[in-house]
């Protein structure tokens, strides 16, 4: 089996848009801790939907952390840990309300094709729900290719889609 580099830094986002959602994110904060050694956390945003827009606001956040586990050995235990938390994906409608959304956003050093796990994430650069709070926790990675053909327009754009939670 194929184990990482530690020292590579790891984006999760967090998200959800039904009642309890809130208290689903800080016990997946704490629950990620069997397997991703979080170093810093985003503050909480408020969004509206993506993709399908007629439904509540969504609460979003980025962690940034380390792990030993591949790309797909994460993705299986984020999967793991959203049916713990209360999410069923198996009557989910596509981009519809959840209790809990895990999504691996960005892998320093890393790219992958492989059918479970994308990465970069495929729409980072276009939800301000994810490219927002990822850069608040690495600006570094404003430096690097991938994060270059993000204009500042659209940036300062996409911040104001978006309204910080005081918890």
């Amino acid at each position: 089996m194929e184990q990482n580099q530690v020292s590579a830094s790891i984006y999760i986002g967090i998200g959800g848009n039904m009642p309890g959602t809130m208290e689903a994110i800080i016990r997946c904060i704490s629950s990620l801790a069997v397997a991703f050694q979080v170093e810093a956390q985003s503050k909480w945003y408020a969004s509206k939907a993506w993709g399908k827009t007629d439904q509540a606001d969504f609460i979003n956040l980025v962690v940034r952390g380390l792990t030993s586990l591949t790309p797909k050995e994460l993705m299986r235990f984020l999967l793991e840990l959203e049916m713990e938390l209360g999410r069923d994906r198996a009557d989910a409608e596509h981009w519809g309300p959840r209790l809990i959304d895990l999504d691996i956003l960005y892998w320093e050093h890393k790219t992958s094709v492989h059918a479970d796990v994308l990465l970069p994430h495929p729409q980072l650069r276009n939800r301000s729900f994810a490219l927002i709070p990822l850069l608040e926790i690495g600006p570094h990675l404003t430096k690097e290719e991938y994060f270059r053909k993000v204009s500042a327009e659209k940036l300062q754009s996409f911040r104001k889609e978006l309204n910080e939670i005081s918890l």
